[in-house]
């Protein structure tokens, strides 16, 4: 569940194309308490942070050769080869100029010379392709190599203009260097953790199959409020949560303990709901353990037979049987497994960095923002 600025919704478990996220940002949790999938990453999507550091970073460094040429192009007329076709790519040799900035290079043109160009080729820029995703697709380099020439011209005025003297770029480039860093290790961190072997997962399995476990549920729902009676008009809007449907609740548990059938019950507690609709479904199929809300998962804790407590919920109560459980074969749930076992070595790993550190935050500074804030797991 990566968690790269760009790519990572709330409520999404994955990429917009499904593969599991690399968690690119600091701090690390974008994930459940550090239950990060690592299986994958979004490749495609280079977060802008990072461009903008390799962007400014680079003007001053390596700007490429500058050459001498005859004519008077305009020095903002930038000329890309970068192609999104990867048969073109290929024919390119390395050492073939894939960027041309025609009329700009570092240092300029000497008086009375003709201007000058900035000249990248293709082992150059494919040097900050692969620094920042080596599976950056043909189309993103495109989109990259027409950026990075225009911020390496404006990198460059910025630099004639002295700006890096600025504090306020030198904190954001310390700031900027503390994120690239942080990102790094995470990123080592992960494609350590990514190196399972088939007898490493067989082995997780098998010391940890509850997650994997497969059960066939029959449940009830009792709705929390009651519609109330209008003569011989439709049920209003329901009142507010009372206490007869807990009570209502309480009782159609304790007679499904009794052996009562689950179909009955349902259809009895929307009855007493005034409820006019349809009941649901009491079968709910053979589901895993995380089809569940978190607080209804040990349902997948009682024997075969037995029938949980009523759960309460925001809508009304839930009650379980668990009629049986399995658990599958290795085979098929390995990919799930395996994803698993990556997690919980990215979590032993961030232990072992975090150690025993603990972040505190002055609640008075913070204020209102500190207060309605979620506590943070390390």
């Amino acid at each position: 569940m990566s968690c790269d600025w760009e790519s990572w919704r709330p409520g999404h478990d994955a990429c917009e194309d499904n593969r599991p996220m690399i968690p690119y940002h600091l701090p690390l949790y974008c994930a459940r308490t550090l239950r990060l999938d690592v299986t994958g990453a979004c490749p495609r999507r280079v977060p802008m942070l990072m461009l903008l550091v390799v962007f400014s970073l680079l003007a001053m460094t390596t700007s490429g050769r500058a050459l001498q040429v005859q004519g008077n192009s305009s020095p903002l007329a930038a000329t890309t080869r970068a192609t999104a076709d990867e048969g073109t790519a290929d024919a390119t040799t390395p050492q073939e100029p894939v960027i041309t900035i025609v009329g700009s290079c570092e240092a300029g043109p000497a008086e009375g010379s003709a201007p000058c160009n900035t000249v990248i080729t293709r082992s150059e820029f494919e040097e900050l392709t692969t620094a920042m995703d080596p599976t950056m697709s043909a189309q993103a380099k495109y989109q990259f190599a027409n950026s990075y020439a225009r911020f390496l011209m404006l990198a460059r005025e910025a630099h004639r203009q002295g700006l890096e003297k600025d504090p306020r770029f030198q904190k954001l480039l310390e700031l900027t260097r503390i994120q690239l860093l942080g990102q790094m290790l995470l990123q080592q961190i992960q494609q350590r953790a990514q190196e399972v072997t088939p007898a490493e997962v067989d082995k997780f399995f098998r010391e940890n199959p509850k997650p994997y476990e497969i059960a066939t549920v029959l449940r009830i729902y009792v709705p929390g409020t009651k519609l109330l009676e209008q003569g011989n008009n439709p049920p209003a809007l329901p009142s507010e949560k009372d206490a007869t449907m807990r009570a209502a609740a309480e009782d159609l548990r304790a007679r499904a303990a009794a052996g009562e059938d689950f179909a009955s019950l349902q259809k009895e507690a929307f009855q007493l709901a005034n409820m006019k609709a349809p009941p649901p479904d009491i079968k709910l199929g053979k589901i895993s353990r995380d089809r569940l809300a978190q607080d209804q998962q040990s349902v997948f804790d009682l024997k075969p037979g037995d029938v949980s407590p009523a759960f309460e919920s925001a809508d009304g109560y839930y009650i379980f049987k668990l009629v049986d459980k399995e658990i599958p074969p290795l085979d098929a749930v390995k990919d799930q497994a395996s994803k698993n076992l990556q997690s919980q070595r990215m979590e032993s790993s961030m232990a072992v960095v975090t150690g025993s550190t603990k972040v505190v935050l002055n609640k008075k500074y913070f204020g209102q923002a500190a207060a309605s804030a979620k506590p943070e797991t390390r």
